[in-house]
């Protein structure tokens, strides 16, 4: 059990904690939604221009549509013609594209459907990124100011990566890493028991602040980088999250956290922060 304390640090001296750090430090939801048996291990979320989240979960390439209005799924899309199977770990909206990553960073890229169109197949593609040579990755997200895919780093498969949480950093448009293809933050730099283990399980971007926040499941933490991917604020997750994977941010400052369900039924937290 975690102990009763919040760990936060704050980077710059006089500062307050950034918005979605203060949003999971008040740890009290607005809503919880029980998802649909076949979303029993939702593993990502991304929230859609007009308000609904997309989700997924681990071992199949559909996306379904939550509305956050209503707590029902409207719609269940099939990307590519054939049903793709593998272990996906994270999903992004970002230029009017889906990405679904897997474990190994190789990711499907779907035209996002116009708002109310029905269930059935989304034309895609699959790209190779190479990503899992070096890690295992849990975890993705757009950041619309570079047009750069972000891939978070659960556990690294290359040593010179331990001890650092590192994000990849990926072109859509050259199909290659960017430049500088990675951040790296040093567990040594986060506070208490986060020093000694940060597996990341989902990120997002704050949509206010262009601020990245990182969560782990496995730790049951969160951290707050600034667009320079430099830390601002770390902490333990709110208690009642037994199995966080996924993260979306919306730009009136609600944040959605997903938790698989285990032997139960997969759930989606609403914070009303503002």
């Amino acid at each position: 059990m975690l102990g009763a304390v919040l760990l936060v640090v704050v980077s710059r001296a006089g500062s307050d904690p950034p918005p979605a750090a203060r949003c999971l430090m008040a740890a009290k939801p607005a809503a919880r939604w029980a998802l649909p048996p076949r979303f029993r291990e939702v593993s990502g979320l991304a929230l859609t221009p007009d308000g609904k989240l997309l989700l997924h979960n681990d071992e199949e390439g559909l996306v379904a549509v939550f509305d956050p209005a209503t707590g029902l799924v409207s719609a269940v899309y099939q990307l590519g013609a054939k049903l793709a199977k593998g272990d996906f770990e994270g999903i992004a909206i970002g230029d009017g594209r889906i990405f679904l990553t897997t474990s190994d960073g190789n990711f499907l890229n779907a035209p996002l459907p116009v708002p109310g169109t029905p269930s059935g197949v989304l034309p895609a593609s699959m790209t190779e990124t190479g990503l899992g040579e070096h890690c295992e990755i849990e975890g993705l997200a757009f950041e619309r100011r570079t047009h750069l895919l972000l891939f978070a780093c659960k556990s690294p498969r290359e040593k010179k990566l331990a001890g650092e949480v590192t994000i990849y950093r990926w072109s859509v448009a050259d199909g290659r890493l960017a430049d500088p293809k990675r951040l790296e933050i040093p567990l040594a730099s986060l506070p208490g028991r986060l020093a000694r283990s940060f597996r990341p399980s989902s990120l997002d971007l704050d949509p206010r602040t262009g601020d990245y926040v990182v969560i782990s499941s496995a730790d049951h933490g969160f951290l707050v980088l600034d667009p320079d991917g430099k830390l601002t604020a770390a902490g333990d997750l709110p208690r009642h999250h037994r199995q966080p994977e996924g993260l979306a941010i919306a730009p009136d400052g609600r944040l959605f956290i997903s938790d698989e369900g285990g032997r139960s039924r997969g759930t989606i937290t609403a914070y009303g922060c503002r």
